[in-house]
């Protein structure tokens, strides 16, 4: 989704330049990250997009963003996604894509879009940056709180143990 994140906020980072993107993760693809770049440089936004690549500390680079984007097309649970909500980013990720249904509720405790819909994706960005959207860092970090740590899913996947032993005697 680094592609289409990129023509999404692109436009804006060009009317907003107080603002810049951070992309971390390791991009395995050669020719893609050269496309990326390529984006990057056409829309002349050099000085506002950086590529950091894979980082052990990613809490740091959470910690200091202002709005955390997942736009992934496919994931597994999604990692990113809770870890930003953790540490009280504010979140907009894919719907429908790994658990961001379940643990975004949109405009509540972070922002959804369609997948690969680049003008979702940037109408929500520039609502976000022109403060019409709430920042909901405060309530993302409750969320995984209250209802996603990793006691809680211990405790749900003893009892689905638990459950399954009784109903096999």
């Amino acid at each position: 989704g680094q592609k289409t994140l990129l023509e999404a906020v692109a436009p804006l980072l060009k009317e907003h330049n107080d603002w810049a993107l951070v992309i971390a993760g390791k991009i395995d693809k050669q020719d893609f990250f050269t496309e990326l770049k390529e984006i990057v440089t056409k829309n002349n936004i050099e000085n506002q997009v950086y590529f950091l690549g894979e980082i052990t500390e990613i809490i740091k680079v959470y910690q200091a963003s202002h709005t955390v984007i997942v736009p992934s097309f496919t994931e597994g649970f999604s990692l990113v996604c809770a870890e930003a909500m953790s540490c009280g980013c504010n979140i907009i990720a894919t719907q429908n894509v790994g658990v961001h249904s379940e643990i975004i509720t949109h405009k509540k405790n972070g922002y959804l879009f369609e997948v690969g819909n680049v003008h979702q994706l940037q109408n929500t960005m520039q609502q976000v940056i022109e403060n019409k959207f709430l920042h909901l860092g405060n309530q993302a970090r409750k969320e995984i709180i209250e209802h996603w740590s990793a006691k809680k899913e211990a405790k749900n996947l003893i009892n689905i143990y638990a459950s399954t032993l009784k109903n096999t005697k």
